[in-house]
């Protein structure tokens, strides 16, 4: 981890912000004043288990599991760890993108209906979608704090839905979100030490506190694109942390044409739906009258330190 960017005790922790669902007033004031709500038990455990057992089929294949150990467990290998972007991470990350199951939960109604609810529109999930695979005591894996705004641009608008996909105790680290940081403007960024194009958002002048907690199959954490965030050290020393990051926007407002590839470009979407049992959430965003905008490099220049 960068030493400019130590990560001290979080001074504040995820509660549960369930009983805030009566009431879709109730839980935009709270993203907005927070930057973020934690709701506990949201998602079904039976569909999220069928996605993990799905990646962690494609880790097993790749020999990053323990072979002595039941899959779905998901004790690492530690003779295989790696990290994005190195080859055998991405070799993997590659079948991930393949995989319906890991999109088709993206629409989820559970979500769709929060999201609307939030947005008081229709809204969509940006069809670029993120899974995150994270080796146990490898702190090469871990996000640097940032804004997500400053990669996916288009609309200030959009949520980051985060899902872990197993329990997360805070021995494996999971999502860190600075509280109120939402308030802030689009804050400058650098590169991360150690990397040649990875940037990181400077908060070492800001004073808002951190929270941090454990989280169980089916929490979800929904953030807003401005609230600094980041990714905790997966400390638990057997086992690989599993999570998606699925984005959400208004229909009505711009998005980057990049968020509609695959991630990364890693593939053209007839590859990726060439094996797939349905065609329901195939090219789903060709049926919406979007506004394409062109990502603006500007944003992402790093400041001299």
């Amino acid at each position: 981890m960068s030493d400019r960017n130590p990560q001290p005790p979080a001074s504040m922790s995820f509660g549960d912000d369930s009983p805030l669902l009566t009431s879709n007033d109730a839980l935009r004031e709270t993203l907005e004043e927070r930057g973020y709500i934690c709701l506990r038990g949201f998602l079904s455990q039976q569909t999220l288990l069928a996605l993990r057992r799905d990646l962690l089929n494609i880790c097993r294949r790749h020999g990053w599991l323990d072979d002595t150990t039941e899959p779905l467990q998901g004790i690492a290998n530690p003779a295989q760890a790696c990290a994005e972007p190195e080859p055998a991470w991405m070799e993997v990350y590659r079948e991930v993108q393949l995989l319906e199951s890991f999109h088709a939960l993206a629409h989820d109604d559970s979500i769709m209906r929060l999201m609307e609810g939030l947005a008081d529109e229709p809204v969509f999930v940006q069809p670029s979608k993120i899974c995150r695979l994270k080796f146990p005591d490898d702190t090469r894996a871990s996000t640097a704090p940032h804004q997500d705004y400053l990669f996916i641009q288009g609309s200030r608008h959009t949520w980051t839905c985060w899902l872990p996909l197993g329990d997360v105790p805070r021995s494996m680290g999971g999502i860190s979100v600075m509280h109120g940081s939402n308030c802030e403007s689009l804050l400058p960024c650098r590169l991360t030490p150690g990397t040649t194009n990875k940037r990181e958002a400077i908060v070492d002048n800001l004073d808002y506190p951190w929270v941090e907690g454990d989280f169980e199959l089916g929490d979800v954490v929904v953030l807003s694109c401005m609230t600094v965030h980041r990714g905790l050290p997966n400390c638990s020393g057997n086992r690989l942390r599993i999570s998606v990051d699925y984005r959400y926007q208004p229909v009505s407002e711009p998005i980057v044409e990049d968020w509609i590839d695959v991630h990364r470009k890693l593939h053209r979407w007839e590859n990726v739906y060439q094996n797939w049992q349905s065609d329901e959430w195939k090219y789903y965003w060709k049926q919406l009258d979007l506004k394409l905008i062109p990502l603006d490099a500007k944003l992402l220049e790093p400041v001299s330190c």
